[in-house]
């Protein structure tokens, strides 16, 4: 409507020639454009016939509207060429960081050798974790704390010390617990991790990272105090030194509960006095905190936040793996390598019990490194055998009973079969069907499906079977076998 109101004031025939040149002037920058031509010559094409048809066009408004067209797709080549030129750019521009980047590890590497008691293989692994690092998030330091969430989980970068940090470690638990947002909190001389009640991702980083560090110096001392009083283990030292001062008998096993009486037995004497005195000197540092504390509302050190979604930051990681139930479900790729070795090692070393469905001999103990790649019963040479990780003593006499022709129960029926599946993928792919049914969460359906691949190297196997482990760790929740009225497992990280 209000093209055609336009029309109707401005002198129809007028308005089209001049929309036409237009459209002329912005077909022809294009075409004077080396860049289009090159980077996008199919919109130039589409230009230009598109100019074509105004031109050709026959009647007033046909015309307006095809060389307002035109002109609009004549410059949709340009920005279209301008965003390919700019992507071009950007890739030469990061080709050309990496490269610097890869230098400047280098020469990091070499400064850190002559530095530091490190091999060259260590050296090379640090440099490359923190480079990583610092791709996505601020590298910490001691003028840089950094607050990073992820899943559940927060994660403080402050590189301090373990006794500070543990001070850090039980305050930052402490703000957090009077919002009812933690569960467990741990620390490392580098990091704290804090496991919290709800997703990070519901959270807004940078008002926790403020209510953690931006309290004032009446409120940290307050929070302090709680520490001292509601905190500290007093009472396990307060009894020591009591039976060093021959007020306990020595040896004395004392629970939670009595160690609370002992607080209060011997308030305001000298063994609470020292109880607390060798509390404080192992377990806090007061006056490190207030001086972080002070740093941070000078801005002499840095308040930094960095939300993780898929995987934790490279240094990160480090706490999680430590303190965390399967930490290779969120590893960075850098460490699948590392994690598929570990496995590997693990699996071999770990021992099977095979029973025999041929003659019912059972062999116990063995290593799975020390089977051969075709296991066969010892005593009647049959390759038909049970791997039996678990359980070993119910099956056995399963087997016996119903070799004997004695009728089975349900629940010895279905667990006989289920050992007689793992026999039959033995007895076909032999010692590969004894590991895969070794790996946590890998059933005789799961293994004759992985095995069904024909692997060629063991690479790609192990890396088949860590994948089957980590989707079993988390659907496993919606696997249990539970009444209706029973509520769902208890998920990963409770």
């Amino acid at each position: 409507m209000g093209l055609a109101l336009l029309v109707a004031g401005c002198g129809p025939s007028k308005m089209a020639k001049d929309q036409l040149e237009k459209a002329r002037q912005a077909y022809a920058g294009a075409q004077a454009d080396p860049a289009v031509k090159t980077l996008a010559p199919i919109y130039l094409t589409d230009a230009g016939k598109a100019f074509q048809e105004a031109e050709q066009a026959g009647g007033t408004e046909n015309m307006l509207h095809l060389s307002y067209l035109a002109e609009q797709k004549s410059r949709t080549a340009v920005l279209v060429a301008q965003g390919k030129r700019a992507e071009a750019e950007t890739q030469k521009l990061n080709e050309e960081t990496a490269r610097a980047i890869e230098k400047k590890k280098e020469k990091a590497s070499a400064a850190l050798e002559k530095e530091w008691p490190l091999n060259r293989t260590a050296v090379q692994r640090l440099v490359k974790e923190i480079t990583e690092h610092r791709r996505i998030a601020p590298v910490p330091s001691d003028r840089c704390i950094l607050v990073e969430g992820f899943d559940r989980f927060l994660i403080v970068h402050a590189g301090f010390g373990e006794v500070v940090n543990e001070t850090l470690g039980d305050l930052c638990e402490e703000l957090l617990a009077r919002k009812n947002l933690v569960r467990h909190w741990w620390a490392d001389a580098h990091r704290i991790l804090l496991e919290l009640v709800v997703d990070t991702k519901d959270l807004d980083l940078e008002e926790i990272a403020e209510q953690l560090f931006g309290i004032d110096e009446k409120e940290l001392d307050r929070s302090l105090d709680i520490l001292t009083s509601d905190h500290l283990p007093i009472g396990v030292y307060m009894k020591f030194i009591a039976e060093r001062m021959g007020a306990l008998q020595r040896g004395l096993m004392v629970d939670g509960g009595q160690m609370n009486s002992i607080e209060l037995r011997f308030r305001n004497t000298p063994i609470h006095e020292e109880g607390l005195r060798e509390a404080l000197l192992l377990h806090t540092d007061y006056d490190a905190v207030r001086y972080i504390f002070r740093d941070v509302r000078r801005k002499k050190i840095r308040l930094a936040t960095h939300r993780s979604l898929d995987h934790p930051t490279p240094l990160g990681y480090h706490i999680l793996r430590r303190f965390v139930e399967a930490p290779e479900l969120f590893s960075p790729e850098a460490e699948r390598e590392g994690n598929l070795e570990r496995m590997r090692l693990a699996v071999n070393a770990d021992h099977v019990n095979l029973l025999c469905f041929e003659c019912g001999e059972f062999t116990d103990d063995r290593r799975i490194s020390e089977l051969p790649e075709k296991p066969a019963c010892p005593k009647c040479k049959s390759p038909i055998l049970g791997v039996l990780t678990w359980g070993a003593w119910p099956v056995r006499e399963a087997l016996e009973r119903k070799r004997m022709k004695i009728a089975l129960g349900e629940a010895e029926a279905k667990q006989l079969a289920r050992v007689r599946q793992t026999a039959d993928l033995v007895a076909v792919y032999g010692k590969r069907a004894v590991i895969a049914q070794s790996v946590y969460g890998i059933g005789p359906q799961t293994a004759a499906k992985l095995l069904a691949k024909m692997h060629e190297d063991d690479e790609a196997f192990f890396s088949d079977l860590f994948d089957a482990k980590l989707k079993y760790i988390t659907t496993r929740q919606f696997w249990d076998e539970r009444g209706p009225r029973e509520p769902a497992a208890q998920s990963l990280y409770s």
